[in-house]
């Protein structure tokens, strides 16, 4: 039961793409604060660093920002390698000095040099963005790999990026899956979610749930929100596991009491309907209202009642197959749909994505802009249907045309990454604007880190 109708690739990459500038927290030994003090006064470099360690983590001290930066450059200045990566990362994420990324990557690139792990990683990333310095894939592909080398995952995630991009070298799923499985054997979260996408949706790699189950798996038990979504949808569906709506459900509560927006609608739907657990309206409401509150559409829509929902119960409340199909069967567009979310989830009939596929499509024929956006995403994904970008496209297209914001934003991404369309950020930017107009929250994410990187060219 697949509330929320998205390819798990693409709201994977969306979440998991942007590399964050992640600090390595260094441990003063506990000593005198006056006596580093005096230390660093006297120009001790390594008694500066650990001045500025103690202001940095507010340690025997008050925390104080400036002040660490202050002695963070004085031992940078000095050569000191991991005073350079701090207050290069103090310069990207604005803290104790004004927000500028022309620093930041100087004091990477001098720390990189010396061979400092976390600052070649961070390097690359400004290579790749365009941040502080020209944009250039293949600086940024040399950077990351000497990070990726010492054994960084987050370089090493980086790297498999790069490789499933084209980005600074050729393009290779085989590389990209080589690099990703280094990070993930690490631990690294995003990794695992991305491979756990990669085998659901069978990109590069023979399809399989089995293995997909077990990297997400792997990320949920640490906490990440998107792996806990995914995880419950799959245990709704039963793909790659034993079905358990209960099981489910404490996925989905996981991940929502993170904010996760999806998480929320999904659990409100599980809520709504009784699954794993008694139905409860009241319930239902609440996590509607708190993704709601975030900008997700379909629960901003259940709220209103302005437009019908997958799985609406308000639509033909008996939910009886046969009354449903013969309604559609006679032409009705919204039994037609509702009959193609019925094969979807395997509600009342056995699951089958091809009938489904076929009664979006009569749906969809008719102008149904839901059932348009949702035969998009199934010939995007392949599922149901032989995989075809350019039907995406056309049916995503056609739902944007009439205002469908969660349409107008895959067929920005679409003109982003140039799929079936030749890319064109200009295109991009109309439909992300669009759907953001509507309080798309993702698209109003997409569009705000698209006007930021022309900003710094």
């Amino acid at each position: 039961m697949l509330f929320f109708i998205f390819t798990f690739f693409i709201i994977i990459c969306a979440g998991l793409i942007t590399i964050y500038f992640l600090l390595k927290i260094h441990q003063v030994k506990t000593q005198d604060f006056n006596t580093i003090k005096h230390a660093a006064e006297k120009n001790d470099t390594k008694a500066q660093f650990n001045l500025g360690m103690m202001y940095f983590q507010g340690k025997s001290i008050t925390l104080d920002y400036p002040e660490a930066a202050k002695w963070f450059k004085k031992a940078a200045e000095k050569g000191h390698a991991d005073a350079q990566y701090l207050l290069g990362w103090m310069y990207a994420k604005n803290q104790g000095v004004e927000q500028n990324d022309k620093e930041a990557a100087k004091w990477f690139k001098k720390a990189a040099e010396k061979k400092n792990v976390a600052s070649q990683n961070n390097l690359g990333f400004m290579y790749e963005n365009g941040l502080g310095v020209d944009r250039d894939y293949m600086e940024a592909v040399k950077w990351y790999r000497m990070a990726a080398d010492q054994g960084n995952a987050d370089a090493q995630f980086n790297i498999g990026r790069m490789y499933a991009e084209g980005h600074g070298v050729d393009q290779s799923d085989t590389e990209a899956m080589n690099w990703y499985l280094k990070a993930a054997k690490q631990g690294d979260t995003c990794a695992q979610v991305v491979l756990g996408a990669v085998y659901a949706e069978g990109r590069g790699v023979d399809q399989n749930n089995t293995e997909a189950v077990k990297w997400f798996q792997l990320a949920a038990e640490k906490g990440n929100a998107d792996a806990q979504h995914i995880l419950g949808q799959m245990r709704a569906e039963g793909r790659g596991v034993e079905q358990d709506y209960a099981e489910a459900l404490k996925l989905y509560r996981l991940a929502a009491e993170q904010g996760f927006a999806e998480a929320q609608y999904s659990l409100g739907m599980m809520c709504f309907f009784g699954h794993g657990m008694e139905k409860n309206d009241a319930e239902a409401t609440k996590w509607f209202q708190k993704a709601a509150e975030q900008g997700h559409l379909l629960a901003q829509n259940r709220i209103k009642n302005t437009k019908k929902q997958i799985s609406s119960a308000e639509m033909f409340q008996a939910q009886d197959f046969d009354v449903v199909k013969r309604a559609a069967e006679n032409g009705d567009a919204e039994a037609q749909f509702s009959l193609g979310v019925m094969y979807y989830e395997g509600r009342g009939v056995e699951k089958n994505d091809a009938e489904a596929v076929n009664w979006f499509g009569k749906a969809a024929e008719q102008g149904d802009a839901y059932a348009q956006s949702i035969l998009g995403t199934l010939y995007l994904n392949g599922r149901g249907v032989t995989q075809n970008n350019t039907e995406a496209a056309m049916w995503f297209r056609k739902a944007a045309e009439q205002g469908f914001a969660i349409a107008q934003y895959n067929l920005g991404l679409m003109y982003q990454e140039g799929q079936s369309l030749d890319k064109n950020d200009t295109e991009a930017a109309n439909w992300f604007g669009k759907a953001a107009e509507q309080g798309d929250i993702k698209a109003r994410e997409a569009l705000d880190a698209m006007k930021k990187k022309r900003s710094r060219h």
